[in-house]
């Protein structure tokens, strides 16, 4: 899946601002456990809206969790029989979708999405995803960039490749799924979505 460059420069700047207020106004905000509770007050602050967390029980075997919309706040509803980290990460992801999504990537199409979002993602030239689908992306990515920041990558690339870390380790770490772990270490990640664009939004 093909996604837009600019989107992604808008939705990683988005990223930083939240990383810096929330280094900023956190009791030990530069801990590598993001707390959720305390990114959701950072959210509500920034955005000024409210933002309603739950857990529930439904089935499906890809979806893990939803996002409402409504005037000035958003419900998460998070799939209560899924691990731990699964229940962070999700509920991140959700409230991402709050934040970085703009009209036209609202869709009731979400069976569409999961067999687009079966495919990995990437940013080059070709034909781009639905805008709706490149949302499901983007909250995705957004939500690894906060709980597994890029500066902590850098150097865990290279204690991987020693053996010294392994990605359940690092995954426990930060309390977040190992899957997503070994996603944002990839090179397709790292070295083609993140880091360009880290570097362009750093000046580097």
């Amino acid at each position: 899946m093909l996604l837009n460059r600019e989107l992604a420069l808008i939705i990683f700047r988005k990223v930083r601002n939240i990383q810096v207020d929330y280094k900023a106004y956190v009791l030990d905000g530069k801990n590598n456990h993001l707390s959720v509770e305390d990114l959701q007050r950072v959210i509500e602050q920034m955005y000024k809206i409210e933002i309603v967390k739950t857990q529930v029980a439904f089935q499906g075997e890809y979806i893990r969790g939803l996002m409402e919309r409504y005037n000035k706040k958003i419900r998460v509803r998070v799939k209560q029989e899924q691990p731990e980290d699964w229940k962070r990460f999700t509920a991140v992801k959700e409230m991402c979708h709050g934040i970085i999504d703009e009209e036209e990537d609202w869709s009731p199409d979400g069976t569409g999405r999961i067999k687009d979002l079966l495919i990995e993602y990437s940013i080059q030239n070709g034909d781009e995803a639905q805008r709706a689908t490149q949302s499901e992306a983007f909250a995705e990515i957004a939500a690894i960039e906060l709980l597994y920041p890029f500066e902590f990558r850098v150097s865990d690339l290279k204690k991987v490749a020693s053996g010294e870390e392994t990605f359940v380790k690092i995954a426990i770490h930060h309390g977040l799924p190992d899957s997503m772990v070994e996603r944002a270490l990839s090179n397709q990640y790292n070295e083609e979505i993140a880091r360009p664009i880290w570097d362009e939004i750093n000046g580097n």
